[in-house]
């Protein structure tokens, strides 16, 4: 997943109370941010507590959206398929791609709440993996994107289910944040360089039109 922090502005409304502070930059990532939340009212609370009434719906929004991406994604070219196999994925022709304008956030407020708290999802993430099922904005399809987003394929492949990944992942990313997390971090590690011309990011409508991820 590739994401970047915004302003206090940028976020969506959620009914959620908001505080946003900057850290400063410590790795090659841009400059991060630390959210504090208020989840269906005023009074913070700490997310590791509440993490466990609304892991449920997490799974069962992830399970929704990703039978969607495999019935209309596009499966891998042959380049794409080598380079998923590179970063360790067993079965990259069950991968299917979707392209779209901004990434689905959780109808349920709370969910969407934390789910933009941890940095899952929000309005500069750009790459979304969910078992095999890649959802990836328009305009951002490179090579370096891909390969990230397929790392997360493999690290799925090694537990077999959404419901069996999520939880680990996302106890995780509450735990010790996003850019801590041992699964972001491998997938980072293993990000391929967009070293060609035509492994760089497409336009959308150059992606449109080759519907060939």
């Amino acid at each position: 997943m590739i994401s970047e922090c915004v302003p206090n502005h940028a976020l969506p409304h959620t009914g959620a109370t908001w505080r946003v502070f900057w850290v400063p930059r410590r790795t090659r990532r841009p400059g991060r941010c630390a959210v504090t939340c208020s989840i269906g009212g005023e009074i913070p609370i700490h997310l590791q507590a509440f993490f466990p009434r609304l892991l449920p719906q997490a799974i069962a929004w992830a399970e929704a959206v990703a039978a969607d991406v495999i019935t209309r994604g596009t499966a891998l070219n042959a380049l794409r398929v080598a380079d998923a196999r590179v970063v360790g994925v067993q079965q990259p022709e069950n991968i299917r791609v979707l392209l779209v304008d901004r990434l689905p956030l959780p109808a349920d407020p709370d969910l969407q709440a934390a789910a933009v708290h941890t940095g899952l999802l929000g309005p500069t993430v750009t790459g979304l993996t969910l078992g095999y099922a890649m959802l990836i904005c328009h305009g951002h399809l490179s090579r370096r994107v891909l390969s990230h987003e397929c790392r997360h394929v493999a690290q799925f492949e090694q537990v077999g289910s959404i419901a069996t990944f999520l939880p680990a992942d996302l106890s995780s990313i509450v735990r010790v944040g996003y850019w801590n997390c041992p699964f972001e971090q491998d997938a980072c590690a293993h990000e391929l360089p967009d070293a060609s011309p035509h492994l760089t990011t497409a336009s959308p409508a150059d992606e449109e039109r080759s519907h060939t991820p």
